[in-house]
């Protein structure tokens, strides 16, 4: 089919394309909007809890004393790190073309610093000698159509710019190299179909969303057996009737008492703030699995909820295998 799909840079994890377009790459990597930062109160004072929320700004590293100076690095590093990543998979999505387009960059040498990602694309253009004021595209490699000429399918023009991350405290990073998307066996489509599973039923509330689903998009027919045979458990449906008085959040992002974020696939309240949490597995039985969803359920205690159950439900072909954790 000749079309374009049009998608994030986050969706695009994991895929690749012939030609891929990446447009607006002026963007400001550092620019966020309404910034919240927690801010440490002094020990000293007496006060009924230890940090407060605050407005971030560039200010707070002026007038913020040593922790301010400590937050402002730390999320201009982070800001970095994330929309560096967001590059490197809008750059690694393409097979044979990648085209992008930005305004022109301004004048390096009339900005504090370099902050835009078509900048970057300056600084590396004149590294190499060929930017020049009055020329507006630019090109790199050579063309190969994979579908032509499919023995050149595997060469790749490899690129790393240099660049200095203004924070300079050691990193813990760790690297997922996510080997079943390498390969084309059973395990890479176990994996694909657990992401179509968890992807669609986080747009799921009630039964006929699941229609109007099958209506405006292709579903893998695996995956839609999987689901239709969870929506039809005897202990699961009427989660999902329309009908029934309930609030229904599908992979709500919670900050619990330490501070961590946690998101649970699926919570339904009742009117008198009664809790059912599910978590849906499409991989074999751990016991982490309990694990997390009592780490769930403490979160929505701690906020008032009435725990009543927490169904782990684990996907197969021929039935949904549900476990209700105590």
């Amino acid at each position: 089919i000749d079309g374009v799909q049009l998608m994030t840079v986050h969706k695009a994890k994991g895929l690749e394309f012939g030609v891929v377009i990446f447009p607006y790459a002026e963007k400001d990597i550092y620019k966020e909007i309404e910034p919240k930062a927690w801010y440490a109160l002094n020990e000293e004072e007496e006060y009924p809890f230890s940090e407060f929320l605050i407005n971030y700004n560039q200010q707070l590293q002026l007038y913020g004393g040593v922790q301010g100076v400590r937050i402002s690095e730390e999320r201009t590093h982070q800001l970095e790190l994330d929309n560096f990543n967001i590059l490197y998979v809008a750059f690694t999505r393409a097979i044979d073309q990648l085209y992008v387009l930005s305004e022109k960059p301004k004048d390096i040498q009339k900005e504090k610093s370099i902050s835009k990602f078509n900048q970057f694309f300056k600084a590396y253009f004149s590294s190499i000698n060929i930017w020049n004021d009055d020329q507006l595209i630019y090109e790199q490699g050579t063309f190969s159509s994979s579908e032509k000429q499919e023995s050149n399918s595997n060469k790749r023009l490899q690129i790393s710019p240099d660049y200095y991350s203004v924070f300079s405290e050691a990193q813990q990073l760790k690297i997922a190299t996510g080997n079943a998307l390498l390969w084309k066996n059973n395990l890479h489509l176990s994996v694909e179909e657990g992401k179509m599973f968890h992807s669609l039923m986080a747009k799921i509330k009630h039964h006929q969303d699941f229609d109007a689903l099958k209506q405006t998009q292709p579903i893998n027919r695996e995956v839609k057996n999987k689901i239709e045979l969870l929506l039809s458990h005897p202990k699961l449906t009427s989660l999902f009737d329309a009908s029934v008085s309930q609030t229904i959040y599908t992979e709500k992002e919670i900050c619990n008492a330490k501070g961590e974020i946690i998101i649970p696939d699926r919570i339904n309240i009742s009117a008198n703030n009664e809790a059912t949490i599910i978590d849906y597995k499409t991989g074999s039985k751990n016991s982490s699995h309990q694990l997390q969803i009592n780490q769930y359920a403490e979160a929505l205690s701690n906020m008032g909820y009435k725990i009543i159950h927490k169904y782990l439900v684990y996907i197969s072909e021929t039935h949904p295998e549900l476990v209700n954790v105590n």
